[in-house]
């Protein structure tokens, strides 16, 4: 989207996006564990509940849009780390 290859590296990222607005990094491994543990527990219960899925998945999703909103734009944060 930004004239980048995709197969080199770079931190426009939803982690590297919500590390550059301040929040350490177990702070968002557990927001980004937090955001899949719906589809998770939705995929694990479905055997039994058929409509946990689609509501587990729908939930995580919406729970990731909200972090890749909440974080910065691609293009304010560096494409490559601080020296």
């Amino acid at each position: 989207a930004l004239g980048s290859r995709p197969w080199v590296g770079d931190r426009r990222h939803v982690a590297h996006g919500l590390e550059a607005r301040g929040l350490a990094r177990p702070t968002v491994a557990l927001l980004l564990a937090l955001a899949a543990l719906p589809g998770c527990l939705g995929l694990f219960l479905a055997p039994r509940w058929p409509a946990a899925a689609p509501l587990g998945l729908g939930t995580g999703a919406l729970l990731y849009l909200a972090l890749l909103r909440w974080s910065p734009a691609p293009e304010s944060i560096p494409a490559s780390p601080a020296a």
